[in-house]
């Protein structure tokens, strides 16, 4: 029978690995619903879509058909899809992997970090202007509640992930060096 280690920083520890776990799929998790919610606010909203996206590039003197608009739209809405969720894979994944005991590199907390300041910036900004089209211009539709609070939620997952990482990383360092005290006396 395997022996757990239930010295109190030893359960901060694994405490701080689940919780890393628990926040890496969320993240993963935020991504898909914000990739669904994106295509769908653009399908729903097709005409007013268009005429947004028109009227932010000033494409109305080209004679452009409007479904050929609404294709560059899918197009340009894919591609911030999948820039988005490759971005919160990796980070996911990194703390994933982290909070399994792997050693991951502080570049993808740097990547946490950005996605909390971006995703501050479109609270602050839905909440000073709330009838405003969203940071993303036409590919975004009004702003409504839900939206805030979930944009809110997952702000909160990114913070809490970055500071599980932290205190790991603390704990480990605090625990290597109560060895090396313990080997020298």
């Amino acid at each position: 029978m395997e022996h757990i280690d239930n010295r109190p920083e030893q359960i901060a520890i694994r405490k701080a690995q689940n919780n890393l776990i628990v926040v890496g799929s969320g993240t993963i998790l935020f991504g898909v619903w914000s990739g669904l919610k994106m295509f769908g606010s653009v399908l729903m909203l097709r005409n007013e879509t268009v005429s947004d996206f028109k009227r932010v590039i000033d494409v109305d003197y080209t004679g452009m058909p409007d479904s050929a608009v609404f294709g560059a739209i899918l197009v340009i809405a894919f591609v911030l899809f999948a820039i988005d969720i490759l971005f919160r894979l990796y980070i996911g994944r990194s703390a994933i992997a982290e909070g399994r005991g792997k050693k991951k590199s502080p570049v993808y907390l740097l990547a946490a970090g950005i996605m909390i300041t971006f995703s501050t910036l479109g609270i602050v900004k839905s909440l000073r202007a709330p009838d405003e089209i969203t940071v993303i211009g036409a590919l975004m539709p009004r702003v409504t509640i839900t939206s805030i609070v979930i944009e809110l939620t997952s702000t909160i997952m990114l913070t809490e992930m970055i500071v599980s990482a932290i205190r790991i990383r603390g704990l480990r360092r605090a625990e290597k060096h109560r060895k090396r005290t313990e080997a020298g006396d």
